[in-house]
């Protein structure tokens, strides 16, 4: 089957690799995110996060959830929405700093995590990290992203 085209751009890239239209064009084609995962659900004290997040205001969505943090500890579902923000927000090494260890405790969100940490790895330049990632990805039978995995891990070659 063909491989949709992502339905939303990269997020624009920082720092010094930040005008090279060739890693912009690479992130463009394999930037597929969705918010949120399956089976993911809010409690209340997220819930104003978790509208913004779905509205794609990345920006609003940090302001709350960095309001949160300071209130409680940083909890998988905080880490899962703050690492999903700086991610579009082209935040990638702090990104995979909240994603970390994620997949293992919450099963349900493993693949997304998955993904977006091979994403997180591409948009803070581990090009080696982030090819091995999504080969792994690609080569999952049943992955959510596996078709992705594949289309990236071939982009990466």
């Amino acid at each position: 089957p063909i491989l949709p085209e992502p339905r939303f751009p990269a997020p624009t890239l920082r720092g010094p690799d930040s005008d090279d239209p060739a890693r912009t064009a690479l992130l463009n084609k394999v930037w597929h995110t969705d918010y949120p995962p399956p089976g993911f659900a809010v409690s209340g004290r997220f819930a104003q996060a978790d509208a913004l997040l779905k509205t794609r205001d990345f920006t609003g969505a940090y302001v709350q959830l960095q309001r949160l943090e300071r209130n409680l500890p940083a909890n998988d579902t905080l880490r899962f929405m703050k690492g999903f923000c700086l991610l579009e927000m082209g935040e990638g090494v702090e990104a995979l700093t909240y994603l970390e260890g994620l997949g293992s405790r919450q099963p349900a969100w493993k693949m997304q995590v998955e993904w977006y940490r091979a994403l997180g790895l591409l948009l803070s330049g581990d090009t080696r990290k982030a090819r091995a990632a999504f080969r792994d990805i690609g080569a999952t039978p049943g992955h959510t992203y596996r078709q992705q995995g594949m289309k990236a891990a071939q982009l990466l070659e």
